[in-house]
């Protein structure tokens, strides 16, 4: 097995770990979805859309080397089925991303700018 079928492995783990994370929540009701936890991003729901903006930004910074998003709290969706829907469509475009990679890709160096235009490089 190459280290970009360990990639692709971890990116359907993902997608599966994701739709059990989303199943879950779906149980809980709009109270308890959306109530303070005192958590770093409040609620359940900022938190899965915590968990989203980050993946969207480091796939951003793989494709383009920057993202859009400046800010790590930003809701990118207000409610749970549209959060849910944008979670599935990126989990089947990080699968896409991770497919259509080759094995040398690997090993090059990532150099890309963070949330304040600061650039970093890292293997």
């Amino acid at each position: 097995m190459s280290q970009l079928d360990d990639f692709e492995n971890l990116a359907r783990y993902n997608q599966w770990a994701n739709s059990r994370l989303y199943a879950a929540c779906d149980q809980l009701d709009s109270d308890d979805y959306t109530q303070n936890r005192d958590a770093f991003f409040g609620s359940v729901h900022g938190t899965l859309n915590h968990l989203l903006l980050v993946d969207y930004l480091w796939l951003e910074r793989l494709i383009a080397g920057r993202s859009r998003y400046t800010k790590l709290d930003e809701e990118l969706f207000a409610d749970f089925d549209s959060l849910q829907k944008a979670r599935e469509a990126h989990d089947a475009r990080l699968i896409g991303f991770i497919a259509g990679m080759h094995e040398d890709e690997l090993t090059n160096e990532l150099t890309y700018l963070d949330t304040k235009d600061q650039p970093h490089t890292t293997p």
